[in-house]
């Protein structure tokens, strides 16, 4: 007989039997723990049960007594364990003792720490690259879809997008807990590869999934333990989006150094089925992800001179987005949850031109374009690296990029304007009267972690110590910053706050969906001078140029041409979205008043609205007493559960919620069940509501209260 392996996976609501064979088979429990699952013997069947998940798996007709250890493969030791004492004592049932922590689901680690080394990237390339995704987070903490409000890249809100590199938790010592995530709508995980057989697959499986995390280090501030079942960045994000249930996170694929694969797998149709796929298996291993963002760089060319490359890239990449857009459509439909693909994409005349951006359109849901690297160290004359307008020749700029997309079919709102959170830099320059732009150099300048290319935070050190000679120039005819040290005859171009703001007021004049910023490594987290804060300020809170660049100390020394001032150059009045919550609440049931991390923030929720709408998502172990008005206020429950995993009930004349796989609760002070309708309730789930329904259709049954050992009252 062939042998069979069967891995015990997590799969809300699935009830498998399985025609087992005792004398070959296998059950492979990954990284379970044995009190996250039950075993008892059911009519001469084996039946293992994960009742937090509501999911079983029955194997017909085999006896306990008929199973033996060679049958169980398991990551965790207690797992073996537990078995050998359960068949030791086999035919009577037994169960596990059940442990604390919220079901997770993990992974097989692979190879041990790898610290990848960052790429000059050559024009277009978002920076140094280095890919890796990994396992899932506490109970699928499915991120609340954004409240309505305002026009944005996806028909609802404007995206502030961010890119988180795998590699900076190590040299660059920038962890996930450090993300400023009340800055954003959307954090993308930069990379996945694309392994040989054609599959969405891990890169620094250690970054990922591995590496433990002090208190002070973790989103939680809670220190990792060595035998907990996930690890790495993956769980922290799990952690960010218990806390930020707004927040979209999404997996990249490819990057600079990954895109040679891309070709071979778009060429044909199996190719495409086979990466669509993995891709659905990854998005349902790896559930803190609600989407994939693709970083092909770049079909027909352009990109590393080992990539592969065909003529009919641009068609095959369009044919590879709609077989995956179908299979994440038909993924839709069965977790209820919402999935999107974005596409890191050229603003490089040439490259957009190998791009059947037409035929992408159809397929996703916003393009961040890479709206900068239009000049950089492979070039021994200085420029700007991400001009408005380009003042030299050739129509390499922002305003050039953008008109090409527009041109081209594609929606001004699914458009998502990129900016820098880097800079470009030469060093030997002669001033020449304006900061030594456009003017030859020596080489490339020191930079942070590679030559030629600064953090903007380091430039940020260096133009604010008083001790220093580098000084900031404005363009205003490119409306672009930069920066020159005479003594270290340095130039390098730059961001500040004030032009991030003046970008985004263009780009909301020509109707754009949002910005974009690569990295968040590279930018002051909070304060005045973070480039995340003054978008999302520009963006979310209304704040004008005027006021953004006030805050900041980022004032230019110089301004050359133009009118002479570093103003505002578009005759447009940009109107906020009314959000409630703000973009940045967190998932602790209170809603948030807060915004930005630059000090601007969305306004706190008008007093004058009829009710408050309080956000439920994962939170372990958290025990809230809500001042809840039945006749105005809402508990929103997005897409982050469904109807198993709750239970309502009443105790001491006050509602309680109880998600009990959580150890959490939340009760409504006072407020009984029969007080409450179906108005308080929200969900994108219609298990849910409907689950709702049931219990106030019968809340004059009393419930007597009884204290469990998780703490709730039942």
């Amino acid at each position: 007989a062939v042998a069979t392996v069967t891995k015990i996976q997590w799969a809300w609501g699935q009830n498998q039997v399985i025609n087992f064979n005792s004398a070959t088979d296998t059950l492979d429990f990954g990284w379970f723990q044995s009190g996250q699952y039950t075993v008892s013997e059911v009519n001469g069947s084996v039946v293992i049960a994960i009742p937090s998940n509501n999911q079983t798996y029955t194997l017909s007709g085999v006896s306990l007594n008929e199973l033996s250890l060679q049958n169980i493969r398991a990551n965790d030791s207690s797992v073996v364990s537990a078995w050998q004492t359960l068949l030791a004592d086999a035919p009577a049932p037994v169960q596990p003792a059940p442990v604390d922590p919220t079901p997770v689901t993990p992974t097989p680690v692979d190879p041990p720490p790898v610290t990848p080394t960052p790429v000059d990237p050559t024009p277009e390339a978002p920076a140094p690259v280095n890919p890796t995704p990994v396992a899932p987070p506490p109970v699928d903490p499915t991120p609340v879809i954004p409240p309505t409000g305002g026009e944005g890249a996806t028909g609802s809100l404007p995206i502030i997008a961010a890119y988180y590199p795998e590699w900076a938790i190590y040299s660059r010592d920038f962890n996930v807990a450090d993300i400023p995530a009340d800055n954003l709508t959307h954090l993308i995980y930069a990379f996945s590869k694309i392994d040989t057989s054609g599959r969405m697959s891990l890169f620094d499986s250690y970054a990922a999934v591995e590496k433990t995390f002090s208190a002070a280090d973790s989103v939680d501030g809670k220190a990792d333990t060595w035998d907990q079942t996930l690890a790495g960045n993956f769980n922290q994000l799990a952690e960010l989006k218990a806390a930020n249930p707004a927040l979209k996170t999404m997996i990249a694929v490819g990057g600079w150094t990954l895109s040679s694969p891309f070709s071979d797998v778009a060429s044909t149709a199996e190719g495409r089925a086979t990466f669509a796929d993995s891709a659905v298996e990854f998005l349902q291993k790896y559930t803190m992800f609600d989407g994939i963002d693709f970083d092909w760089e770049y079909p027909g060319g352009g990109g590393l001179e080992s990539n592969v490359v065909r003529p009919e890239d641009g068609q095959n990449y369009t044919l590879l987005l709609q077989a995956v857009r179908e299979r994440l459509d038909a993924l839709e439909v069965t977790t209820g949850r919402e999935y999107q693909i974005s596409v890191a994409s050229p603003a490089g005349a040439d490259k957009i031109a190998n791009m059947d951006l037409t035929g992408m359109a159809s397929s996703v849901d916003f393009f961040n374009l890479m709206a900068y690297d239009f000049h950089g160290g492979w070039e021994t004359t200085t420029g700007h690296q991400a001009p408005m307008f380009d003042t030299i020749g050739g129509n390499y700029d922002i305003a050039t990029a953008v008109d090409l997309y527009l041109a081209a079919g594609v929606e001004a709102s699914a458009i998502v304007l990129g900016t820098p959170a880097y800079t470009r830099a030469w060093s030997g320059v002669q001033d020449g009267g304006d900061g030594g732009w456009n003017a030859p150099s020596t080489g490339l300048a020191q930079g942070s972690f590679e030559r030629g290319v600064y953090d903007y935070k380091d430039i940020v050190d260096k133009v604010t110590d008083p001790n220093s000679d580098w000084e900031i120039y404005w363009d205003d005819e490119a409306q672009a910053a930069y920066t020159y040290s005479a003594s270290e005859q340095v130039f390098s171009t730059m961001e500040t706050p004030a032009s991030i703001a003046l970008k985004s007021q263009w780009a909301q004049s020509k109707g754009l969906g949002g910005v974009m910023l690569w990295d968040l490594s590279g930018d002051v987290s909070s304060g005045p001078e973070s480039l995340s804060g003054a978008a999302y300020d520009s963006w979310y809170a209304g704040a004008s140029v005027e006021t953004i660049a006030a805050a900041s100390a980022l004032t230019p020394d110089h301004v050359m041409g133009g009118n002479g001032a570093m103003d505002s150059f578009v005759d447009y009045v940009y109107e906020p979205p009314v959000v409630t919550p703000p973009a940045g609440s967190g998932s602790s049931g209170t809603p948030s008043d807060t915004g930005g991390q630059n000090g601007g923030s969305v306004p706190p929720t008008d007093p004058d609205l009829p009710g408050q709408t309080y956000t439920i998502g994962w939170s372990w172990g958290k025990h809230q007493v809500l001042n809840f008005n039945p006749d105005a206020d809402t508990l929103d429950f997005g897409w982050a559960f469904q109807a198993g995993q709750l239970l309502l009930t009443e105790s001491n004349g006050s509602a309680v919620l109880a998600i009990s796989s959580n150890a959490q609760s939340y009760i409504l002070d006072g407020v009984s069940l029969d007080e409450l309708s179906l108005a308080n309730f929200a969900s994108k789930d219609a298990g849910v509501m409907a689950y709702f329904n049931t219990v106030l259709e019968a809340a004059d049954v009393q419930v007597v209260g009884v204290a469990n050992d998780t703490g709730f009252v039942f």
